[in-house]
C-alpha cells in the first residue's frame, strides 16, 4: 500500500493511515488487499479552497471569451458563406452558370446597387482573364469565346463581353492572315502574301514582322503588277491594266511609281471614252436621218417613225407592216412595235411567232388588244401595237414581252426571218426583207444610244 494514503475502516468507518496494521478505534485488521478498507474522501483545507476558487475565477472568463469568439466566427462565416455575391462567385467559378444566373436575377430584383456593381466588376475581370488566357495560348479561340458568351448573358456587361469577343476574333483573324501571308511568300505568291499581311492589325504581336515582310516583297510585287498591266494595255484592255495597278495601290497607297502608272491609264481611258462618245454622237446623227420626227398639234406628243412610214398606221393592200418606232422625246422614249396585215379573209390574230435562223421568238398580247378594220373592196385589216415596257401607267402588255427589244434585235441580225400571224384556226406567214430588218436595227440602236447616259 502507498505510504501516507488515508483509508476508512469498514468496521467502524474510522479514518486510519494506509500503512496501519490495526484500526486504532476497533482493532480491525487493516488490509486493502483483503477489501476491508475503502479510500477516504479528499480533505481540502480552507487555504486550498480559496486557491481553487481563485483559479476558477481566472479560468472561466477566458473560456467564455473563447466560446463567444468561436460563435462569432461561425456567425461571420455563415454570413459570408451565404452572402449573395459570394454565392454568385462560387457558382460562376464552378461553372454552374444557370445557378449563377438565378442568384443574380433574384438579388438584382431587390435593386441592390452594390451587388450590381460587384457583379459587374467580377464579370469584367472574368472577361479579361479569358482574353489573357487566350493571348497566352492557355485556351483556344472557341474556349475563350465560350467563356465570354456566358458572361454576355448579363446585360450590365453585355457590351464589354461582345467587344471582347469581337476583339478576340479580330486578333485570331489577324494571326491567321499572318500565317497565310508567310506561307504565300514562301511559295513566291507575293501578291497573295501582300493581301494577307496587310490584314495583320497593330495589336497583333506579329505586326512588326508583317510590316518587315511587306517591305521585303514590294519590289517583286511592283514588277509583277507592271508586267500584267503592260500586257493588258498592249491588248487594248486599258480597264484591266488600270484595275491591276489599283489593286496593288489599295495595299501600297503611297507608292509613287504605282500612282504615276494609275494616272497614265486613267488619262488613256478618258481619251478612249471621249473618242467613243464622239463616235456614238456621230452615229446618232446618222440614225436620226433614218427616222421622221412628228409632233401632234394638239397633244404635243412626239413620235419617231422609221422612214418611209408616216405618223398614221398605213397598211398597204395585201401587205404587211412590221416595224418598231419611238414614242416620246429621245432619252425618255418608249420603243413600240407595230405589226399587222391586210388580207381577203379573217385570221383573228391572237399571237405572233417569229423564227430567226431557228430562234423562236413569240410576241404576246391580249385578244382584245387586236385592232381590226374592213376596207370597202380592200379586205380585212388586223394589227397590234405593243410597247417594250410599261412607262404609260398600266399598260396591259407589262411582263408579257420582257425581252421584246432583244428578240427584235435577233430578228434584225438573222439571215432568214419568218413572221407568223397566228389565229385560232388560221395563220398567215410573212418573210421579212433586208430593208425591214435594217429599219428594225436602226430604231433599236437609236433607242439604245438615246438612253446611254455617257453621251
Amino acid at each position: 500500500m502507498d505510504s501516507g494514503k488515508r483509508v476508512l475502516c469498514l468496521n467502524c468507518n474510522s479514518e486510519v493511515s494506509n500503512d496501519s496494521v490495526f484500526c486504532n478505534k476497533c482493532g480491525q485488521i487493516i488490509n486493502e488487499e483483503m477489501g476491508n478498507v475503502k479510500e477516504a474522501p479528499l480533505q481540502v483545507s480552507a487555504t486550498e479552497e480559496v486557491s481553487m476558487v481563485n483559479i476558477s475565477r481566472r479560468v472561466s472568463p477566458k473560456i467564455v471569451g473563447l466560446f463567444f469568439i468561436a460563435v462569432a466566427i461561425i456567425i461571420v462565416f455563415a454570413i459570408y458563406w451565404n452572402n449573395p455575391m459570394h454565392r454568385f462567385e462560387r457558382a460562376f467559378q464552378a461553372e454552374n452558370y444557370e445557378v449563377a444566373q438565378t442568384i443574380y436575377a433574384e438579388t438584382s430584383q431587390r435593386t441592390d446597387k452594390n451587388f450590381e456593381d460587384n457583379v459587374r466588376n467580377y464579370l469584367i475581370s472574368k472577361v479579361e482573364t479569358a482574353k489573357n488566357d487566350y493571348f497566352d495560348q492557355m485556351i483556344d479561340l472557341n474556349s475563350a469565346i465560350g467563356k465570354i458568351e456566358y458572361i454576355s448573358w448579363y446585360s450590365i456587361v453585355k457590351k464589354d463581353a461582345d467587344d471582347a469577343i469581337h476583339y478576340i476574333k479580330k486578333l485570331d483573324s489577324s494571326n491567321n492572315s499572318y500565317q497565310k501571308g508567310i506561307n504565300a511568300i514562301s511559295q513566291k505568291d507575293y501578291i497573295l502574301g501582300l493581301e494577307e499581311l496587310t490584314k495583320v492589325i497593330i495589336e497583333d504581336t506579329n505586326y512588326n514582322n508583317a510590316q518587315s515582310e511587306i517591305q521585303g516583297i514590294i519590289p517583286e510585287i511592283k514588277n509583277i503588277a507592271f508586267e500584267e498591266a503592260d500586257n493588258a494595255y498592249t491588248n487594248s484592255d486599258i480597264n484591266k491594266a488600270l484595275t491591276t495597278i489599283q489593286h496593288i495601290l489599295k495595299y501600297l497607297p503611297e507608292d509613287q511609281d504605282l500612282k504615276q502608272k494609275e494616272s497614265f491609264y486613267i488619262a488613256e481611258i478618258k481619251e478612249q471614252e471621249e473618242a467613243e462618245r464622239q463616235k456614238n454622237n456621230k452615229r446618232k446623227e446618222e440614225l436620226l436621218n433614218t427616222v421622221t420626227r412628228y409632233q401632234d398639234s394638239v397633244t404635243n406628243s412626239i413620235t419617231y417613225m422609221p422612214k418611209p412610214y408616216g405618223n398614221l398606221i398605213d397598211i398597204p393592200r395585201n401587205g404587211v407592216i412590221f416595224y418598231p418606232y419611238l414614242r416620246g422625246e429621245l432619252g425618255a422614249d418608249v420603243l413600240k412595235l407595230i405589226a399587222g396585215f391586210n388580207r381577203g379573209d379573217w385570221v383573228f390574230m391572237d399571237e405572233i411567232i417569229a423564227n430567226a435562223d431557228g430562234y423562236i421568238f413569240k410576241i404576246n398580247f391580249d385578244y382584245f388588244d387586236r385592232n381590226t378594220d374592213v376596207g370597202f373592196g380592200s379586205g380585212v385589216y388586223e394589227w397590234v401595237e405593243i410597247p417594250s415596257f410599261d412607262t404609260m401607267g398600266g399598260s396591259p402588255f407589262v411582263d408579257k414581252n420582257p425581252n421584246l427589244i432583244n428578240g427584235l434585235d435577233k430578228l434584225a441580225k438573222s439571215k432568214s426571218t419568218i413572221i407568223r400571224f397566228q389565229g385560232d384556226n388560221y395563220y398567215f406567214d410573212y418573210t421579212l426583207g433586208q430593208s425591214e430588218k435594217n429599219r428594225i436595227s436602226n430604231v433599236i440602236e437609236l433607242h439604245n444610244l438615246s438612253h446611254d447616259k455617257s453621251l
